[in-house]
């Protein structure tokens, strides 16, 4: 799966050029009615490829495609590497807080442990009953 956002003419004219659509007459306007013509060719096109093919055609361009990353892989992903996206807060990596500014930085305000689902006194926090922690505990979902 890759994620798709050339809204603005100068990336969409990029898009259609790697996706060899740039001269279909049915990308010419933006009438309306020819929407869904127009999104079943984009989606016929991104079936051909896998997501990490996409990801690599578009890697150095500003065509506004990019991979769809699982958890994992989002923090092993360079760009979050250079971002420091991931720190690691007592041992256990975090999604750093965003947006980031210079004069109001975001900070990691909470342990791993107590945003963790094996906390089932969060529940409690966020308004759960007793009796509604207990079912998500004997369920299994929180441990």
């Amino acid at each position: 799966m890759v994620s798709v956002g050339a809204i603005e003419p100068a990336f969409r004219a990029i898009l259609l050029d790697k996706l060899q659509l740039a001269h279909d007459p049915v990308f010419a306007n933006d009438d309306a009615t020819m929407e869904a013509e127009r999104r079943d060719k984009v989606a016929g096109v991104f079936a051909k490829k896998t997501r990490d093919e996409w990801a690599e055609l578009f890697a150095l361009t500003d065509g506004c495609v990019a991979p769809v990353l699982s958890m994992d892989e989002a923090e092993a992903h360079p760009h979050a590497g250079a971002r420091n996206a991931f720190p690691e807060v007592e041992g256990v990596s975090q999604p750093a807080p965003g947006p980031r500014f210079s004069e109001t930085p975001g900070e990691i305000r909470i342990a791993p442990e107590a945003a963790s689902r094996s906390d089932p006194g969060a529940l409690a926090a966020w308004g759960f009953s007793p009796d509604a922690i207990e079912a998500l505990c004997s369920a299994g979902i929180v441990s």
